[in-house]
């Protein structure tokens, strides 16, 4: 999420976010943003259908009656943008979700639509959660993702697949 400036300076996230929740301004934030990310890939699309454009989406546009009925709306007369439009979410919304998100996530994913995880604080996460909930891709810092997999006591992702990730290979 991107905005701009009267002068066309971008303002990143980190220095409008608090103030857009203070406002109750994330589904005007995030309703630019849907709307945009449809433009961006259908516009890419047009060249290369192996396009993946990830878009972020507030907790709180979930929980809002009136944004998200119209958000739905919105993507499933977009549905065949389901492989390429990926909605990410926070680890920390994604732990904290309400039933009206869980409920809005699985309908989005009737859709066929994926979810990202963004800003995972670590390896230790559930992946047959994660696939339930429609996550398919989860973002975590190189660093620290680095420095757990060298740890060989780290934390890894709990999943039904029998086979260890170790830091030998990095």
């Amino acid at each position: 999420t991107r905005l701009r400036n009267a002068d066309g300076s971008l303002i990143l996230p980190a220095d409008f976010l608090d103030a857009a929740r203070r406002a109750r301004l994330m589904g005007v934030i995030d309703n630019m943003m849907l709307y945009r990310s449809v433009e961006v890939v259908r516009r890419l699309a047009a060249r290369d259908r192996r396009v993946g454009v990830f878009c972020n989406v507030s907790a709180h546009s979930f929980d809002d009656p009136q944004f998200f009925p119209v958000f739905l709306a919105h993507m499933e007369k977009n549905r065949d943008l389901a492989g390429a439009l990926i909605f990410e979410i926070s680890a920390r919304a994604f732990n904290r979700r309400s039933p009206d998100m869980k409920a809005g996530m699985a309908k989005l994913s009737e859709l066929g639509f994926r979810f990202s995880i963004d800003h995972a604080p670590s390896l230790s996460f559930d992946l047959p959660r994660l696939q339930d909930a429609g996550i398919r891709f989860v973002k975590i810092n190189g660093g620290a993702l680095i420095e757990q997999l060298r740890d060989a006591n780290g934390p890894r992702p709990v999943s039904a697949v029998n086979r260890s990730v170790t830091g030998a290979e990095v």
